[in-house]
C-alpha cells in the first residue's frame, strides 16, 4: 500500500513535467526525420518499462 500511495505522490507532483515531456516528444516526431529516431526511442522504453513490470 506504501509503494501504490508513493507512485501516486510522485504522478501527482511530476504531472506538468511530464506533460510538458510528452508534448515536447509528440512535437519532435512529427518533425520529419526524427520521426524514425523517436519511434526507436519509445519502442525500447516500453521494452525498459516491460522489464521493470517483471522485476516489480
Amino acid at each position: 500500500m506504501y509503494l501504490l500511495k508513493a507512485v501516486e505522490i510522485f504522478f501527482t507532483t511530476s504531472k506538468s513535467a511530464l506533460d510538458t515531456i510528452v508534448a515536447e516528444g509528440r512535437r519532435l516526431a512529427n518533425s520529419g526525420r526524427m520521426e524514425l529516431d523517436i519511434h526507436q526511442a519509445i519502442e525500447q522504453l516500453d521494452e525498459i518499462v516491460d522489464k521493470a513490470d517483471q522485476v516489480g
